[in-house]
């Protein structure tokens, strides 16, 4: 079983250099399921392409706690600080 499906990412409104969302809602997924997230030039009310290309490059969102039957998290740390909120793609597979 695998799963497939992006998530809105949001810093707030004050600058931090830290950002994680639940990912929720996926029944399927196993407590040893392997998780991936990514970002693609996307465009949120906050963010357009080229902000999700520029944070991109300078951060790699981390997967982990999954809960069987639940979801997972998507966390990042960037090397500089952000606000407002961004789409981030994901994908897991059990």
């Amino acid at each position: 079983m695998s799963g497939l499906g992006s998530a809105t990412l949001a810093f707030g409104s004050t600058p931090t250099d830290f950002a994680s969302v639940t990912v929720t809602g996926q029944s399927g997924i196993a407590s040893g399921a392997a998780c991936e997230a990514w970002f693609m030039a996307s465009t949120t009310s906050d963010h357009g392409p080229d902000e999700h290309m520029l944070l991109a490059g300078e951060s790699i969102p981390v997967c982990g706690s999954v809960v069987a039957g639940t979801g997972f998290t998507i966390s990042i740390q960037t090397t500089s600080k952000w606000t407002g909120s961004f789409t981030v793609q994901w994908v897991w597979s059990n």
